[in-house]
C-alpha cells in the first residue's frame, strides 16, 4: 500500500519558531492510546506508538537534515508502521556504533542552537538515547545519502483497536475502532482478502481474537461478504467489500 507522505516544511525559510511547532507535532490520530475495561474492573492501555520517541526522531531529522541539496525530512505512515527520514546519511568521521551510543555531530549547528533556546533538545545524543530506550536498533536504517527510523506500530494496541475506545492526544482524531474499521474496507476495496492476508496487510503476525472479531462485526453489518458463502469455513475463505461497505467508505471521505 501506498504511505501517506508528511514531507517537513524548510524551517530555513519563514519563522522558524512557527514551522518547527507545527512539523514536531504529530499528524492527527498518530499517538492514540487504546483503552479496554477487562472484567476485574482494570484498565488494559497500549499506545501504538512511544510518542517520545517520535518527537525525538522528528526533532532530530530536522536538525541533521542536509538541505543543501534542498531535500527536506519525510514522515510517511504505512498500515504498519511510521518512517521518519532525513538526507545526508551519517556525517562523515561518526560511525554507525558512535551513533547508536548517542554520540552526535550536529550538520547544522546554528539550528541545533536554535531549538535548544526553544528548550526543544537538551544536549547532543540525547534524541537517539530516548529512541533506543524504547525500540531497538533494528528501526535504524543508513544508506549512504538517507538516515531513516521505522517505528511499527505495537501489536497489542492493534488489537486493542479493534474493541476498544481511544483517548487520544490531538484533538479531532478518529476513534481507533473507526479507524481500523475503514481500514479494513479500504484493503478490501481494493481486492477480496483472506483473514490472514488482512493480519498481514495490517502489520499483525497472526489472525488475532480481535480481527475475528472484527470480520464478525464487519459481516453483520453487511459491509463485507464472503466469497465462498455455503462454505465459511473452508481454507480458501476470503472476504469482499458489498455495495453497502462501499458507501459507506464513500460517506467517511466526505465528511
Amino acid at each position: 500500500m501506498h504511505p501517506h507522505v508528511y514531507p517537513c516544511s524548510k524551517i530555513e525559510t519563514g519563522d522558524a519558531r512557527h514551522e518547527t511547532k507545527r512539523d514536531t507535532k504529530a499528524p492527527n490520530g498518530i499517538i492514540a492510546t487504546f483503552t479496554r475495561i477487562t472484567g476485574a474492573a482494570e484498565r488494559e492501555q497500549r499506545r501504538l506508538f512511544n510518542a517520545r520517541a517520535l518527537r525525538e526522531a522528528l526533532i532530530n531529522a530536522i536538525i541533521h537534515n542536509d538541505y543543501s541539496a534542498e531535500v527536506p525530512p519525510l514522515v510517511e505512515i504505512y498500515a504498519d508502521r511510521i518512517s521518519i527520514t532525513s538526507y545526508g546519511g551519517l556525517m562523515t568521521g561518526l560511525s554507525l556504533e558512535e551513533c547508536l551510543s548517542g554520540r552526535s555531530m550536529p550538520r547544522n549547528r546554528e539550528l541545533m542552537r536554535v531549538f535548544r533556546d526553544m528548550e526543544l533538545v537538551e544536549h547532543l545524543g540525547s534524541g537517539m538515547r530516548r529512541i533506543l530506550a524504547a525500540y531497538d536498533s533494528s528501526i535504524v536504517h543508513i544508506s549512504e545519502h538517507f538516515f531513516e527510523l521505522r517505528f511499527p506500530m505495537d501489536q497489542g494496541a492493534l488489537e486493542l483497536a479493534a474493541q476498544a475506545t481511544p483517548e487520544v492526544t490531538d484533538s479531532g482524531a478518529e476513534s481507533g475502532a473507526e479507524s481500523l474499521k475503514q481500514r479494513m474496507l479500504t484493503l478490501l476495496q481494493v481486492t477480496p482478502l483472506s483473514k490472514s492476508e488482512l493480519a498481514r496487510e495490517l502489520g499483525l503476525h497472526s489472525v488475532t481474537g480481535a480481527l475475528n472479531r472484527s470480520v464478525g462485526t464487519l459481516l453483520e453489518h453487511a459491509w463485507i461478504e464472503r466469497t465462498l458463502p455455503d462454505k465459511p469455513q473452508s481454507r480458501l475463505q476470503k472476504y469482499r467489500l458489498t455495495d453497502a461497505g462501499r458507501q459507506w467508505l464513500v460517506q467517511q471521505k466526505g465528511s
